[in-house]
């Protein structure tokens, strides 16, 4: 009965959220700009950026084995997206994030935020020299964003986010922030999640491994799994659709991979803030630089903003 209980999985999701039309839209097919605010966190020497005109099809990979970047997977025509970078712009290595900001005249207490997303890195699996960033989902009540440190922006002010690295190479790969504070960094060698959030693959008894490369165990049910993704465990050099939804004070971040039918959650938050304005970003947290800084970016493509009515109802029994 024991090893019936080990090996059973079952998750049941009830629709029950209700979504209005969308109220912000941006697929990038012509240049875009107008419609967002560009926030460069503060460093001494801030190189940051978003390239709005960027062309994914153009991108030659400098390190690691050849890739091809096509089309981003929810309907895009072309390959035309906004490329964020960070820590790119000359040649000293510091602490960087470039934010992006849906420039939206009501933003709602209760939203879905939905996006394509490819986050790049230099070399191959598990990356090369300077590879780790972090893409950042999340929202805020303000446009601004600093840097603390050498570790991660923080929100000058109200405001979450979740963060995920390209290619495992962070000592905590999969991080959630409230404001100033790190509510939590795991990845799924540690111990369990803090109540207040919780990425699934953060402790080892969870079912949906999200960073099975650091323990050496990619697990029956991990998510990122090769070869879709090149470095197991991780979100680099494949398109994902992300879908960040805040209902009151709860906040769930899920996933769908090119030829899934649904999303999967893979992140949960409570007690979140009341941060409004949602926002994408790209960070560079150490002062090492990638070699070479061409490899290194994120793409995003295919953003939508729709108020959330009801929130979303699930239970899921992990192994």
């Amino acid at each position: 009965m024991k090893n019936h209980l080990l090996n059973l999985a079952a998750v049941l999701s009830l629709g029950l959220t209700s979504v209005a039309s969308a109220q912000f839209t941006a697929n990038f097919e012509v240049d875009q700009s107008s419609l967002f605010t560009v926030t460069i966190a503060t460093t001494a020497t801030p190189d940051a950026n978003a390239n709005f005109l960027y062309d994914s099809a153009t991108h030659v990979q400098g390190s690691g084995p050849a890739i091809t970047i096509g089309p981003a997977p929810s309907g895009s025509s072309t390959t035309r997206v906004v490329r964020l970078n960070a820590n790119v712009a000359d040649a000293v290595g510091t602490a960087d994030t470039a934010i992006l900001y849906p420039i939206i005249t009501t933003p709602f207490a209760n939203f879905e935020l939905t996006a394509d997303v490819w986050q790049n890195y230099n070399g191959a699996a598990g990356g090369g020299s300077g590879s780790s960033n972090l893409f950042l989902i999340g929202a805020a009540d303000t446009t601004a964003v600093a840097v603390t440190g050498q570790t991660a922006p923080s929100i000058a002010g109200t405001g979450f986010y979740f963060g995920l690295s390209g290619e495992g190479g962070f000592g905590q790969d999969y991080r959630y922030y409230v404001g100033t504070t790190t509510i939590t960094r795991n990845d799924n060698i540690a111990s369990p999640a803090v109540s207040s959030a919780s990425f699934y693959g953060a402790a080892p008894s969870n079912s949906l491994n999200l960073a099975p490369l650091d323990n050496g165990s990619p697990g029956s049910l991990a998510f990122f799994t090769t070869p879709q993704y090149e470095t197991a465990g991780a979100m680099g050099k494949a398109w994902t659709t992300f879908r960040l939804t805040k209902f009151g004070t709860d906040a769930t971040l899920s996933a769908r991979r090119v030829g899934d039918t649904t999303f999967t959650t893979i992140a949960t938050a409570t007690g979140v803030p009341a941060a409004l304005r949602p926002f994408f970003a790209f960070g560079d947290f150490n002062t090492g630089q990638a070699t070479p800084v061409s490899d290194q970016f994120v793409l995003i493509d295919n953003i939508s903003y729709s108020i959330l009515a009801s929130a979303e109802a699930s239970w899921s029994l992990y192994q």
